[in-house]
């Protein structure tokens, strides 16, 4: 087996642990707030899109 094929069967091992949260590694530190104008801008393109799959390629 490969060196990558090994790491990535190693990753699937530690994602599918009873106890794995992957999240828990935490958020990572913004470089500025979100204002107020942002969450209206989002708030606007989520309501005129016509899917969620779409808003988040928005996003991108």
């Amino acid at each position: 087996m490969t060196q990558a094929k090994m790491a990535h069967f190693e990753q699937l091992k530690t994602l599918l642990q009873e106890h794995y949260i992957p999240f828990l590694g935490g958020r990572p530190d913004r470089e500025n707030p979100i204002n107020a104008e942002d969450l209206m801008n989002l708030s606007i393109d989520l309501w005129t899109t016509s899917s969620v799959d779409r808003f988040m390629k928005l996003l991108k």
